[in-house]
């Protein structure tokens, strides 16, 4: 399983050349950006008003580039005429299809009422949004327990589709649902339920793996018990009976309702928090089991006082420490409560702030955290049983600041009695929107995310409603087909059953386009500066931003993100410089010492070393700083390196790729939570293929440990697989022998991505030694569980001759890998290429479209994909070696100009009539 550090690094390999000192400047390369599209209105024909109602249609019309879907939101209010008496109120949302210019917004004029001549009315154009409106299939509907309160989705038996567990509420037990859904299908499938005892009136459920041997676990609330029940997973992988140890339970406060599991000390190992709904309280529970126990221990809980009846928790890092907070809401004080992390790292002993409670609507049931507005800060999002609505209440924490902060709430509209909520991007826009579970109303809300990023008003469609069961009482999004595409599923109290909804929302069939380019002002050190061959990015001041690091010769430079969000420009710090010396290669990142800031791995090539800076910046520093560098042994000419925790104990561990003594370098983390200096063990080394120059890690064989894969640069080309086999906790690592794979020409370059929906891990190699076969890709058809990796043969793919690099990413938001492709290309000035990926979910042979070249630095290197301005859209950066720059190409979003006054329609006695028609935003 990959852990926080991996899941942030992004890493590519590049060659390297000794060049003398020079002059480095960063640019933004050139692209077409799409055109923007215009919706104006304009006076419809003045109807009569009678003794019956009649429609006024309002008249829009589109202009500009109307080759992409447009929803556009509306609603009406009152100026003079009061609706209900005058009019009827209307809101909602009208499509443009593509190619469509022209629309109409229907208003009912109800009959004359005897109002004075002149009564008004606005019509508000609330925003709009690219795309058609999602679309969902019928609900399914599968059988759970007595009474089902709470659902979740996760890989239990390593297939890699996502089960359901079901806590059902009056009969002491939970439901699982293994998935034997297609890949691609239309309709999904489970396994007959099995159900497993836990405690008395369990209420909720949380995920994490507890004793750290690669298999989620499971912890449920009993609100009837005063306990929690912790199920360690003894699923054989691959199988269809799922399997637990009896559940051991661990006692809380009074009637807990709601269970969290993340590691709140930074040990690397998730603990619990659970909320307390008959004593006020938050209990904490520190995780004090032994990597691959076979049974889970606890501490003692520790409590934290909370607001009235707290009935939901969760976590999330409020002011960008590295520590993740505690957010409660509180159903009997019409509020939440924020408790910030003040816990030293590694202790036993939990600390919390006071709590700081911020006013939401009536008798408030759920809570959530997503980045709304895209300004690197999480929002809440709360849903209010008793008035029907959802409040957003947005982030003003600054990143380091010892108290939380919120603005006051802005409240949308629901059905009958919201109870559950979660995000998920329900139109693949880039932006979380809000999908709510009404169980007085038998169905599932979903609110679309309109609001400009960076604003400061949250804006949402109008919900969009789908038929659940009988009383929802909880729903969560999950892909259940591999087709990309966000799943709703809901428990539903009423009638013991669980509600699956496919998403059926035709993907975009289009790459994006990238923005013009722009220089920056700040200059590069013109003596300490080599030329760029990595680059990579990570939030290093926790700001929420992502600032860049870019390796080259015996340096790294570090740009900080100073970017608005939402801005079509990109905007860094001046350049910092740390010396590495001994021919710098590439960067990992990951928080070696548990302290919630990310520190940097840098290959040393000449030294045989890895080079560890422990980050020491503030949280929201303007500077970044480190500790004095570390060095630690490598075998001969490490090229790439990567972070993980290989052994199952929370830390993450190092590998090296070491090309001139065939091995690769696994170094076991040994570093104290918390401590600050690093500490690893000495390298334990393995056999690969001749000139092992790239190392990346998936989970091959669906084990729960993740394995290796490498590239070896040789004219045979080919890439080998390292099954991991050692066992959790263990202070010595090991591997299956290496098995070898075909490869391309001179392979420089692997990663992994699930190219086929299938939910496996297969292999994508970079070959610039080949013109036609420059991308190879080679399916994962490896059984759960097999101690023998198998993969498709390779299928090559053309992107550039000198195709040196390779990043997966979901470009154009259809749930699939895109590939993007780094093309060296010394003479000729170098370009990046996009293979829009075309393959069918489930597909035995992988597909892309032809490339898409996008002018970049000459002698590209290495990409790196981000959010750099945070609209929800990933951008690329790239590190050209030949012309000594960065390029940043930010993905362009399609602009929606809404424009003139905002409409007023007029009832004058008999006549209605709208004059001085145009749009503006409704504020």
């Amino acid at each position: 399983m990959q852990d926080k550090a991996t899941a942030r690094t992004q890493l590519r390999d590049p060659i390297r050349h000794r060049m003398p000192a020079f002059l480095l400047s960063v640019l933004f390369s050139v692209s077409a950006l799409a055109a923007d599209t215009t919706l104006t209105g304009s006076s419809p024909a003045s109807i009569s008003a009678g003794s019956s109602a009649q429609t006024m249609n309002f008249p829009v019309t589109r202009t500009g580039d109307k080759t992409y879907a447009v929803l556009l939101n509306y609603h009406t209010a009152n100026i003079t005429a009061k609706a209900g008496k005058d009019y009827s109120a209307n809101a909602g949302n009208i499509l443009f299809a593509a190619g469509a210019s022209s629309a109409n917004i229907p208003v009912t004029i109800l009959p004359d009422s005897g109002n004075p001549p002149f009564n008004t009315f606005n019509l508000f154009l609330d925003g709009a949004t690219i795309g058609s409106p999602p679309t969902f299939a019928t609900q399914q509907i599968f059988a759970a327990g007595a009474a089902p309160y709470a659902i979740r989705a996760v890989d239990l038996n390593g297939d890699s589709q996502l089960d359901l567990i079901v806590a059902n509420s009056t009969s002491g037990n939970i439901s699982v649902l293994l998935n034997t859904s297609a890949a691609g299908a239309s309709t999904p499938s489970f396994a007959v339920a099995q159900t497993f005892a836990v405690g008395s009136n369990p209420r909720a459920i949380s995920i994490a793996d507890f004793n750290g041997d690669g298999l989620p676990d499971i912890v449920i609330a009993n609100y009837g018990g005063n306990t929690v029940s912790v199920l360690l997973n003894t699923t054989v992988p691959g199988t269809l009976i799922a399997s637990f140890a009896t559940q051991q339970t661990f006692a809380t406060g009074s009637n807990p309702t709601s269970v969290a599991s993340v590691d709140l000390n930074g040990d690397g190992r998730p603990d619990l928090i659970v909320a307390n709904n008959g004593s006020n309280t938050v209990s904490v529970l520190l995780n004090t089991t032994a990597p691959g126990a076979a049974a889970p221990s606890f501490a003692t809980q520790q409590t934290f006082a909370s607001a009235a009846n707290p009935i939901n928790v969760i976590a999330s890092d409020l002011n960008g420490d590295g520590k993740p907070d505690i957010i409660v809401a509180n159903n009997g004080a019409s509020s939440v409560s924020a408790l910030l992390n003040t816990t030293v790292s590694g202790s036993t002993t939990l600390a919390f702030t006071a709590q700081t409670s911020f006013a939401t609507g009536s008798n408030p049931v759920a809570v959530s955290t997503a980045d709304i507005n895209g300004d690197g800060k999480p929002d809440l999002i709360v849903v209010n049983n008793s008035s029907n609505t959802v409040s957003v209440l947005f982030s003003t924490t600054a990143a380091g600041d010892t108290a939380p902060s919120f603005a006051a709430q802005k409240t949308f509209a629901t059905e009958a009695g919201p109870i559950s909520v979660t995000t998920a991007d329900a139109n693949s826009d880039g932006k979380p929107d809000l999908v709510i579970a009404n169980s007085g109303a038998n169905s599932l809300s979903v609110l679309l995310n309109l609001t400009t990023p960076g604003s400061a008003t949250a804006n949402f469609a109008v919900e969009q409603a789908f038929a659940a069961g009988a009383n929802p009482a909880a729903v969560i999004s999950a892909d259940l087909n591999g087709d990309g595409k966000l799943d709703l599923i809901s428990a539903n109290l009423g009638d013991d059953t669980v509600s699956v909804v496919m998403n059926t929302m035709v993907s975009s069939a289009v790459l994006p386009s990238l923005a013009p380019k722009q220089d920056f002002a700040s200059a590069f050190d013109p003596v300490a500066q080599g030329r760029p061959v990595y680059v990579t990015t990570a939030d290093l001041n926790g700001d929420g931003k992502p600032d860049l690091i870019v390796c080259d010769s015996d340096n790294f430079g570090v740009f900080l993100n100073a970017t608005i969000p939402g801005s079509a420009t990109a905007t860094y710090g001046g350049r910092q410089i740390f010396t590495t010396g001994n021919n710098s290669e590439t960067i990992a990142i990951a928080d070696v010492n548990g302290d919630g800031k990310l520190d940097l791995l840098v290959s040393a090539r000449d030294a045989n070393q890895i080079w560890l800076f422990m980050n020491t910046t503030a949280a929201g520093a303007g500077v970044v700083s480190f500790a004095t560098p570390q060095t630690f042994a490598t075998g001969t000419d490490p090229r790439s390196i990567i972070s993980l925790d290989i052994n199952g104990d929370g830390k993450p561990d190092l590998i090296a790729a070491n090309r001139n003594s065939n091995t690769i370098s696994v170094l076991l983390n040994t570093t104290a939570t918390g401590a600050t200096t690093g500490s690893f063990a000495t390298q334990q080394t393995f056999a690969t293929g001749t000139s092992p120059i790239w190392v990346a890690a998936a989970d091959v064989n669906r084990d729960g440990k993740p394995d290796l894969v490498v590239a070896n640069n040789t004219s045979v080309g080919t890439m080998s697989v390292l099954l991991n086999t050692t066992a959790p906790g263990a202070t010595t690592v090991s591997f299956a022998t290496q098995q070898v794979f075909a490869a391309g020409f001179y392979p420089q370059n692997i990663s992994t991505a699930d190219i086929n929906g299938d939910g496996k891990s297969d292999v994508i190699v970079a070959n610039p030694g080949s013109s036609t076969a420059s991308v190879s890709v080679l399916l994962n058809t490896t059984a759960a569980g097999s101690a023998i990796a198998t993969f498709s043969a390779q299928q090559s793919f053309a992107a550039n001759q000198s195709a040196y690099a390779v990043t997966p990413t979901d470009l154009n938001g259809d749930g699939k890998p895109d590939l993007i492709v780094a093309n060296i290309g010394f003479i000729t000035p170098g370009s990046i290429s996009i293979l829009r990926n075309t393959t069918v979910p489930g597909a035995t042979t992988a597909s892309f479209a032809t490339q898409q070249a996008v002018t970049a630095g000459v002698s590209t290197f290495s990409t790196a994909v981000a959010d750099l301005n945070g609209d929800g859209k990933p951008d690329i950066v790239t590190a050209n070696y030949q012309d000594k720059s960065l390029s940043v190409l930010l993905n362009a979003p399609y602009q929606i100009l809404i424009g003139g006054s905002t409409p007023v329609g007029t009832i004058a006695h008999d006549i209605i009539y709208i004059d001085g028609f145009g749009f503006s935003p409704a504020n």
